[in-house]
């Protein structure tokens, strides 16, 4: 058996592997912790998600060995749905895309539940934990994995659920349920403009409005939304309310990208998230789910290559989301929090180089992004730990001593999000940054050239109070510690390196930040960007083609320049002298307190979203007590007088005919009676008075 044939026909052990795991747990977890302990559910759920790891790296060897045109491996499962001429089946697509996108989620997501087994020690719902982990694993596997539409839409609710499932992990925690109820009402609303995309992409199709069809395809198979149908045709000319079709279905399903992926206006439940678990912020939002959004407009590229105005929108949201969330990085305290809105500044970088039809360079920031914000939030997890739950850097400080592998690790990954050669995250922003000045669109390029500089400033700042300088834990106001169950200081002695089990997933993912870069190494340097090259069955001519225009080495020059000078800025400001800040501070008081309070984002949707829905549904109770009410007081007063006219007339007319004609007939027969005497003069009188009037009438007549 070839290892294609081994996909076509055990492909689906990649989810099915999770999706056991989370099942095991979930139904008998709570048994087997309590007879076993913590390690057995660790150990089923890391083994769930480490077969499907090694499935998924066959799988990508049998795409990475194909011929040039059998990149595609499809596993066929079964039919799902048959209702007139829409056709889904449950099937899985093996193609490069796929192939780097299940690498990203099995890789780092068995790192990380490697991580939660020392993370998580000792927390009695760790089963709870991990089969809400497994089965984030297995919808963000179908979401990636599935062969149309509608199973990808299944994977992209279920990612959804399962964040709002693992957020409010800690339930009992106010600010937990409702990080974990914000992001997902936000998400819902995003979700509706992606499902309003499908719904207006199924009419389209239904109408046959791409051209040509399918050669030698009946058209009733135009509406299975399998990706490998849909990127043959394109679409016509047709509109839809004033625009293009293609840009309403396009502007429809970014609705639904920018929530997942957390892009204004949408951005605001990322950094409240953090409430969870360090290894969800790590595994949902840095590496995996947040990235759905990159990963759907590249899947469907061919629509949105349709709309040039789709595109132009996602590049300026992007650019403007990037340089947006870096500024409010700046200034922010706690730890999660800082990587958070970085998180949220390099998504923008993706959307940046999807919106300049760099695909291919958008999906590269994509898969190393990955590794080195993963391990920066395990990092801040192994920090907070030792800190006794400290997340504020303003407490923090000499961890370098006595933390020297999370030291390490957070150092490499915090160059690679700076930018700085030979790490990957060099080689992958700044081909997005060389994609965008190469389009024409230079004032964008100019906002992700402004970002990359920030982004090293804060990190550099991030890395400088929380491991240089003297440990100020004993310096945190009493009052703040909540998480410590004894009484005695805290101060830097306290402070110890964490287990293997959670340096050794920083270790690996370090490393990877370090060389993941080299598969991507432009033809301006030598390199033949293997990576660009190995995703050309899937975006075709829409990946770039190698260059060497000499401004691109000027630009190169430009943007580790200025991420030389963000972290120049940042250790002169926060090493040589910590006394400025707060001396700049004073002086712009105004400004940094906006910035500090996120632009009052949240604030302006509390009143214009929350509080409008609150008044509205206070209005409507309002309209429910008084006008409803009254509405039902009055037509009751109307059936009860209503009831009473009808009783009147019952009385008075109805029963009054039928009385009076019967005491007429009773007076009448009572008069009649009184003639019956008995007496025989008095009959023979009557007799002769009634021939009297007789005659006399006959006379007269």
């Amino acid at each position: 058996m070839t290892m294609r044939e081994f996909i076509e026909q055990y492909g689906f052990i990649i989810v099915l592997a999770p999706l056991l795991g989370a099942a095991i747990n979930g139904f008998l977890g709570k048994y087997i912790q309590k007879r076993s302990g913590e390690r057995a559910v660790g150990l089923i759920a890391n083994a769930s998600v480490f077969i499907s790891f090694c499935v998924a790296l066959a799988a990508f060897a049998a795409v990475w060995s194909a011929e040039e045109d059998a990149h595609t491996v499809v596993c066929y499962l079964f039919n799902w749905l048959n209702v007139g001429a829409l056709r889904a089946d449950v099937s899985l697509l093996f193609d490069p895309l796929s192939a780097v996108m299940v690498l990203v989620i099995t890789g780092i997501g068995f790192l990380i539940h490697i991580y939660s087994t020392g993370y998580m020690k000792g927390d009695p719902g760790c089963y709870r934990f991990f089969a809400y982990l497994n089965l984030f694993i297995f919808a963000m596997l179908i979401l990636v994995l599935g062969e149309n539409m509608l199973l990808m839409f299944i994977g992209w609710e279920g990612v959804g659920l399962c964040s709002y499932l693992l957020i409010s992990f800690w339930f009992t925690k106010q600010a937990n349920a409702q990080a974990g109820n914000k992001a997902f009402i936000v998400n819902r609303i995003g979700d509706f403009g992606f499902i309003l995309g499908m719904l207006v992409l199924y009419s389209l199709l239904r109408e046959s409005v791409f051209t040509g069809g399918l050669a030698g395809v009946e058209a009733p198979s135009l509406l299975s939304f399998r990706f490998l149908e849909m990127n043959i045709h394109l679409l016509t000319n047709t509109e839809l309310f004033g625009i293009s079709a293609a840009t309403l279905v396009c502007l429809c399903l970014f609705v639904g990208a920018a929530g997942k992926s957390a892009q204004i206006p949408l951005y605001v439940w990322l950094p409240d998230a953090m409430a969870g678990p360090t290894p969800v912020s790590a595994l949902i939002h840095a590496a995996t789910m947040v990235t759905a959004g990159i990963y759907m407009i590249g899947r469907l590229h061919f629509l949105f290559s349709m709309s040039a105005a789709a595109l132009q929108v996602i590049a300026v949201i992007g650019a403007a989301t990037a340089l947006f969330a870096a500024t409010i990085g700046c200034v922010q305290n706690d730890i999660k929090k800082v990587l958070a809105y970085s998180t949220v500044s390099q998504l923008g970088y993706m959307f940046l180089g999807m919106g300049v039809a760099a695909y291919s360079a958008g999906i590269f920031h994509l898969m190393t992004h990955a590794f080195f914000k993963a391990c920066l939030f395990l990092g801040s997890g192994s920090v907070i730990l030792g800190m006794r739950h400290e997340q504020d850097i303003r407490w923090m400080g000499g961890l370098k001593k006595y933390m020297p592998r999370t030291f390490a690790t957070f150092l490499i990954a915090t160059l690679a999000l700076s930018g700085l050669p030979p790490f990957s995250g060099f080689f992958s922003k700044d081909e997005i940054l060389w994609q965008a000045w190469k389009t024409g669109h230079h004032g964008l390029w100019l906002m992700g050239f402004i970002s990359a500089g920030i982004t090293a400033f804060y990190m550099t700042r991030l890395v400088i109070l929380t491991f240089y300088g003297l440990n100020r834990l004993h310096l945190r106001p009493s009052q703040d510690l909540e998480h410590d169950h004894d009484n005695h200081d805290h101060g830097r002695h306290d402070v110890r390196e964490s287990p293997a089990s959670i340096t050794a997933p920083l270790i690996i993912l370090a490393f990877f930040s370090l060389v993941a870069g080299f598969i991507g190494i432009p033809a301006a340097l030598g390199g033949g960007n293997r990576f660009e090259h190995f995703l050309v069955p899937v975006f075709g001519h829409h990946a770039s083609a190698p260059h060497h225009d000499p401004m691109e080495y000027l630009l190169m020059f430009a943007s580790v320049t200025v991420a030389l000078a963000g972290i120049a800025a940042g250790v002169f400001f926060y090493r040589i002298r910590p006394e400025l800040p707060d001396k700049i501070v004073s002086r712009i008081k105004t400004f940094h307190r906006i910035v500090y309070n996120k632009y009052y984002v949240d604030e302006i949707y509390g009143v214009i979203f929350v509080s409008g829905t609150k008044l509205l549904a206070k209005a409507s109770a309002a309209f429910d007590r008084y006008v409803i009410d009254l509405l039902v007081d009055l037509a009751a007063y109307v059936l009860r007088v209503n009831s009473y006219l009808s009783g009147a007339f019952d009385r008075i007319v109805v029963d009054g005919l039928v009385n009076g004609a019967a005491s007429s007939f009773l007076f009448s027969g009572e008069q009649l009676r009184r003639l019956q005497t008995g007496k025989i003069q008095a009959y023979v009188m009557l007799l002769l008075f009634l021939i009297v009037i007789g005659v006399s009438f006959a006379v007269i007549m």
